[in-house]
């Protein structure tokens, strides 16, 4: 949980704020790539199907090795709407494993 809210914030600050070298953009498209593997494995382990599709389709996008091209504002855009759903998932996962305890 604490990765994907640490992962949303990381998104959700490149998105509103920007940053002001290229190596954070290429740190993020990295982090984001591995992030997303790992988390579509994660959903692939425990059959939900929707959510395995949500994160390849994420690690394709954000693929460090054949980059896909948008402008900057769409970059932001992007990061923005991604980083709320990580958000939204965190705090489902969460308010989920509270009901189980």
């Amino acid at each position: 949980m604490y990765l994907k809210i640490f992962t949303a914030l990381f998104l959700l600050s490149a998105g509103l704020f920007g940053f002001s070298s290229y190596a954070l953009y290429t740190i993020l498209r990295i982090w984001m790539f591995i992030f997303s593997l790992v988390s579509a494995y994660s959903y692939y382990k425990i059959k939900q199907k929707f959510h395995l599709y949500i994160f390849v389709f994420i690690a394709i996008l954000f693929n460090p090795i054949i980059k896909i091209s948008f402008n900057k504002n769409s970059w932001q855009v992007i990061d923005i709407i991604i980083g709320i759903f990580l958000l939204a998932l965190a705090l489902k996962n969460y308010t989920v494993s509270k009901r189980a305890n």
